[in-house]
């Protein structure tokens, strides 16, 4: 188990895929928590959209009903 925060997850994808890993079971979280302004998916199909959200985009990802606040939620929605 790896808590894959930030650009981690990143590193361990790439690695494991220029490994040839058969299989990779990753939990990413905190995207947001990245040294560049926007996040570029990883798959093709990702890199082929102009979908690049940007670190508070991707914070909302984590701003869960339980725990964030009312500003989240409402931007969340």
């Amino acid at each position: 188990a790896l808590h894959a925060c930030g650009d981690l997850h990143l590193s361990m994808l790439r690695q494991t895929a220029r490994a040839g890993v058969p299989a990779l079971a990753c939990s990413p979280c905190c995207y947001h928590f990245t040294k560049d302004a926007f996040y570029d998916g990883l798959s093709r199909a990702a890199r082929e959209t102009d979908l690049r959200p940007s670190r508070d985009e991707l914070r909302l990802a984590t701003a869960e009903i339980a725990t964030a606040s009312t500003l989240d939620r409402k931007l969340r929605h």
